[in-house]
C-alpha cells in the first residue's frame, strides 16, 4: 500500500491522488489530509466527489467522511463511467470536476456527470467561466476535451446549480510548449448576475466602472469586447471574470465575487488592479499552471509550461505529482530562467 502525507497542501493533492490511486490500480492511503487548514479534513466538495469517483470505478473508499483525515482508497475493476451527485450545499461545481478531469488525464476513461446543487461561481475556487473559457482550452491543446451545460448556475450561500459535464480524451503526442509571448492580447469580460440584481444595472455598472479604468491606457488590448449574463439564481449574487488571450495560447484569468459588503464599482475596480498587478509576458497565470500540471507530466517528455512565479500551490503539488510518478520514471522539473521566471518541464527518470 502506498502511504502519501498531505500534511503540505490542501484538497489538490487528494485530487491528484485519489484518481491515481485508482488508476494506476495502487492500494492508497492518504493521511493528514488539510491538517493545516482552519477546517481540516475532507470538505462536502471533496467527498462527494471521491465517492462519485469510487462508485463510477468500482473502488471502495474507507474513512470517507466529512472532516475525516485519513482516507484509503481500494481500487476497483470495473468501470461504470456516469454518475449523478447531489451537493446540498454552494460547493464549488470546479473543484469536483478538477478531481474527474485528473482521473480522465491519467486514465484516458470517457466520463458524465449529472450535477444538482452547488456553486458555479464562488470564492477560493475557479468559476465556471473560467473553466469553460481558460481550463478547458488549455487542456485540449493536451488532447482532453470537456463540455459543461449549465441548466442553472449557483452563487453562495445556497448554490443550487444543475447541469452535467463530460470529459474525453484524445492523446496528443507532440511536445507541448506554453512559453513567453510579446503578442499584445485580447480582453473578454463576462459578468454573471442574478436576475433579481438587474433592475439595480449591476452588470453594467461593474463594466462601465472597468472601462474607466481601461480607458487611463495602463494596459494594451488589441481587442475588447464584453458580455452581461442576468440569470436565474436561488439568491442573488454576481460574478465578473476577465479572459485574456492571444493566438499563441496566451491564458490569463481573473474573477471578483460580489458581496453585499462592496458595490459594482467595487467589483470593476478590483478587477482592473487584478490584472494591473499580474501583467506578464507568460503564457499562462499562475492559477492556470497549476491546473495543467497533472496534464504536463502525463505529457511528451520535454513539454514545458514557463511560470511567472512558484506559487506554494504549484509548489506542494508539484511535490505530490513527483512522490507518485517517480516509480514510473516521470517527473516534473523545474529550471530557473530569465527575470525570475520558470520553466516547469516534463522528464524522464534515467
Amino acid at each position: 500500500m502506498l502511504n502519501i502525507d498531505a500534511s503540505n497542501g490542501g484538497g489538490s493533492i487528494v485530487r491528484i491522488a485519489v484518481p491515481f490511486a485508482i488508476t494506476k490500480k495502487i492500494k492508497i492511503k492518504i493521511n493528514n489530509i488539510r491538517i493545516n487548514r482552519p477546517k481540516p479534513g475532507l470538505r462536502y466538495q471533496h467527498l462527494v466527489a471521491i465517492q462519485s469517483l469510487c462508485k463510477i470505478t468500482d473502488s471502495n473508499l474507507i474513512g470517507g467522511f466529512i472532516g475525516s483525515k485519513n482516507i484509503v482508497i481500494e481500487p476497483g475493476t470495473n468501470y461504470i463511467g456516469t454518475d449523478s451527485i447531489k451537493l446540498e450545499t454552494a460547493a464549488a461545481i470546479s473543484l469536483v470536476y478538477q478531481l474527474f478531469s485528473n482521473y480522465n488525464i491519467m486514465s484516458k476513461n470517457k466520463i458524465k456527470i449529472h450535477f444538482q446543487g452547488g456553486g458555479t461561481h464562488t470564492n477560493w475556487s475557479p468559476n465556471i467561466d473560467y473553466i469553460q473559457n481558460l481550463t478547458i482550452p488549455s487542456l485540449e491543446i493536451f488532447g482532453q476535451y470537456s463540455n459543461f451545460e449549465i441548466n442553472q448556475y449557483g452563487f453562495f450561500p445556497k448554490g443550487g446549480a444543475e447541469g452535467v459535464f463530460t470529459i474525453e480524451n484524445k492523446t496528443n503526442n507532440d511536445i507541448i510548449q506554453f512559453d513567453q509571448t510579446n503578442v499584445t492580447p485580447s480582453l473578454k469580460l463576462i459578468a454573471l448576475i442574478s436576475k433579481s440584481l438587474k433592475t439595480k444595472n449591476v452588470g453594467e455598472r461593474i463594466i462601465n466602472e472597468f472601462s474607466k479604468y481601461l480607458d487611463l491606457g495602463e494596459i494594451k488590448y488589441s481587442d475588447f469586447s464584453y458580455a452581461i449574463n442576468y440569470v436565474t439564481t436561488l439568491n442573488p449574487g454576481a460574478s465578473i471574470t476577465a479572459i485574456q488571450y492571444n493566438k499563441n495560447n496566451y491564458s490569463h484569468g481573473y474573477s471578483v465575487i460580489g458581496s453585499p459588503k462592496i458595490t459594482s464599482e467595487d467589483m470593476g475596480m478590483q478587477l482592473y488592479n487584478l490584472i494591473k498587478d499580474n501583467t506578464t509576458n507568460v503564457s499562462l497565470d499562475k492559477f492556470l499552471v497549476d491546473q495543467l500540471l497533472v496534464a504536463l507530466v502525463n505529457s511528451k517528455f520535454n513539454s514545458y509550461i514557463i511560470s511567472q512565479k512558484l506559487t506554494n500551490h504549484i509548489d506542494s503539488n508539484l511535490k505530490i505529482i513527483n512522490e507518485l510518478y517517480h516509480q514510473y520514471d516521470r517527473e516534473l522539473k523545474i529550471m530557473k530562467i530569465d527575470n525570475g521566471k520558470y520553466k516547469i518541464y516534463s522528464s524522464q527518470i534515467l
